[in-house]
């Protein structure tokens, strides 16, 4: 066969090739759904952050404002009763954990395992807030506290936005 022939049959054999070539499945619906995922990722955590703000700022101003109305100052300075800054930074916690499960209620997560370890992180949560209770001063369980808060609402996040990010 010559050059030309050549040229010939490979003109023949790409005009008998298909226009468009199809995958072998619809991959369309897989990358609409992984912009939508990443798009609402954004707005739900841009949300959020504001929330987290906000509540902290309640709970913050509030105890601010409980102490300054009932003699915080006259009270001695040695002793500060830390009691209703705990309970007010608990309550916030309670509530972004709430909005944070609705947020994600229904969305598959990476580990089917991950409400086990979050009822782990609230027993140990119960047990710290308990013995915060006994001994409302001690500013190092107040940090645990925190700590364990801080915990169970990253293994939320981390568990559904993994996934997420992964398609």
């Amino acid at each position: 066969m010559t050059e030309q022939d050549y040229d010939k049959l490979l003109d023949a054999s790409i005009a008998d090739l298909p226009k468009e070539v199809a995958p072998p499945r619809d991959l369309w619906a897989g990358i609409d759904h992984a912009i939508e995922m990443r798009a609402s990722d954004k707005k739900i955590s841009a949300g959020n952050f504001r929330q987290i703000a906000a509540v902290l700022a309640l709970v913050i101003g509030g105890s601010w404002f409980y102490y300054a109305d009932t003699g915080f100052n006259s009270t001695s300075s040695n002793e500060v009763n830390l009691t209703m800054l705990a309970a007010d930074i608990d309550q916030g916690f309670k509530l972004q954990k709430a909005e944070i499960l609705a947020v994600y209620e229904g969305q598959p997560a990476l580990t089917l395992t991950w409400k086990d370890q979050l009822r782990e992180l609230e027993v140990a949560r119960s047990s710290v807030w308990n013995e915060l209770k006994k001994n409302p001063n001690n500013t190092y369980m107040i940090q645990i506290l925190l700590e364990v808060q801080q915990q169970q609402l990253d293994l939320i996040k981390n568990v559904h936005t993994t996934l997420n990010h992964d398609i």
